[in-house]
C-alpha cells in the first residue's frame, strides 16, 4: 500500500492511496466541489462522495453503442465535481454526449435516491422511496434492448442483483450483503485473476464512508472520515 499527498499546483490538492489495482483518493481544488473516492485509472472515478454529501457509483454494462463523449468513469468524476444534488446530476447527464453504456446509482443529503441507466440514446431514471440495486446490465423495461444479444461475461449480474434484492427486503446489514452472508455477491475466479478489488458504504447525512479494501468476504469495513469539509 502507498499513501501520498502532494500539491500539484497552488491551491490543488489530492492525496491517495494505492491497494491492488486501484486506489483511494481525496481531491480539492479551486472552484470545484472537493470530493473523495476510488478509481483504477486516476483520471476517472467510479464511486465517490463530496462535500455536499453527493454519493455517485458506476457499474459498467456491455457496450452496444459505441458513440463519441465521455465514459462512465469521467462522468462520474465531473458528477462529484460540478453538482451537489441529484436533480444537477441529472440535468448534467441529459446535457452531455455518453460514449459509453452503464448504470450510475446517486444518493444525496435529502435522503433522495436515483438510478441511472444511460448509453448514447437514452438515459432512464428510476427512483425509489426505500433502496435500487444495480449490477452489470440494464434493468429498465425500455433498456433491457440495449443489453448484449449474447452471453457475455457480467459476473453473474441477474444472480447479485436477486441477492441484493431479496437480502435488502429483509433488512439485512449493508455490509453483510456486500461480504457475502446472505447469497452471493463476490464473482472471485481464480483462474481469471479476478476478485472483488474495493466495497464501500456512503453516509450521504453524515459524510462519512465505511470501506473494505480488497474483497469484504476476507477483509473488514473501516471508516473514513477524511472526506473535505
Amino acid at each position: 500500500m502507498n499513501n501520498e499527498k502532494k500539491p500539484l499546483f497552488k491551491g490543488l490538492f489530492y492525496k491517495y492511496i494505492h491497494y491492488g489495482s486501484c486506489a483511494h483518493c481525496t481531491i480539492r481544488y479551486p472552484h470545484s466541489l472537493a470530493f473523495q473516492g476510488n478509481t483504477t485509472a486516476f483520471v476517472e472515478m467510479e464511486d465517490g462522495m463530496n462535500e455536499a454529501g453527493l454519493a455517485v457509483g458506476l457499474t459498467m454494462v456491455y457496450p452496444t453503442i459505441v458513440a463519441p463523449g465521455l465514459n462512465a468513469g469521467v462522468l462520474v468524476r465531473c458528477l462529484l465535481e460540478r453538482c451537489a444534488t441529484i436533480e444537477e446530476a441529472l440535468r448534467f447527464l441529459t446535457t452531455v454526449p455518453i460514449a459509453s453504456q452503464q448504470t450510475i446509482m446517486m444518493a444525496d443529503q435529502t435522503g433522495r435516491i436515483v438510478l441511472v441507466e444511460a448509453n448514447r440514446q437514452r438515459v432512464q431514471r428510476v427512483e425509489s422511496t426505500g433502496f435500487l440495486v444495480a449490477t452489470n446490465a440494464f434493468c429498465h423495461p425500455d433498456m433491457q434492448k440495449f443489453n448484449a444479444p449474447f452471453p457475455v461475461d457480467d459476473w453473474q449480474a441477474g444472480l447479485r442483483r436477486q441477492t441484493a434484492t431479496k437480502a435488502m427486503e429483509a433488512g439485512k446489514p449493508v455490509e453483510e450483503i456486500l461480504a457475502g452472508r446472505h447469497g452471493f455477491m463476490n464473482p472471485r475466479d481464480v483462474d481469471k485473476d479476478t476478485d472483488t478489488v474495493w466495497s464501500v458504504v456512503y453516509d450521504c447525512a453524515t459524510r462519512t464512508t465505511r470501506r473494505c479494501e480488497g474483497s469484504p468476504a476476507r477483509q473488514p469495513f473501516f471508516t473514513d472520515k477524511s472526506l473535505p469539509r
